[in-house]
């Protein structure tokens, strides 16, 4: 059985232009791995960057992912704080995992 939600997920799927029916997590590894030489980039700095060509991210989303990601070995979340630029919070950056920046 099919709820409300469900059904309008679906509709907004399809309305979404076709740069970002791109898996989430290719969107985010994208924008980190551009972001090389800086020490890793908060969740706030990637929604940012995302906004900034237009794709609308929640930054609920944006975790998640990060969270697969850091998990599956493909980012790696750093064990310092430092202040969000956008924010000002204190967070733990994440970056390409460095196996990953060798290959580039």
């Amino acid at each position: 059985m099919r709820t409300a939600v469900t059904e309008s997920s679906i509709l907004s799927f399809h309305s979404m232009p076709n740069t970002q029916k791109k898996s989430v997590a290719d969107l985010i590894y994208s924008v980190i791995e551009k972001s090389r030489g800086q020490e890793g980039l908060s969740m706030a700095e990637i929604q940012n960057s995302l906004r900034a060509i237009k794709i609308n991210i929640e930054k609920s989303t944006i975790s998640a992912r990060i969270n697969e990601m850091v998990a599956a070995g493909r980012l790696y979340r750093y064990p310092h704080l430092r202040k969000c630029s956008i924010t000002g919070k204190s967070i733990h950056p994440v970056s390409l995992a460095f196996g990953q920046m060798g290959l580039l």
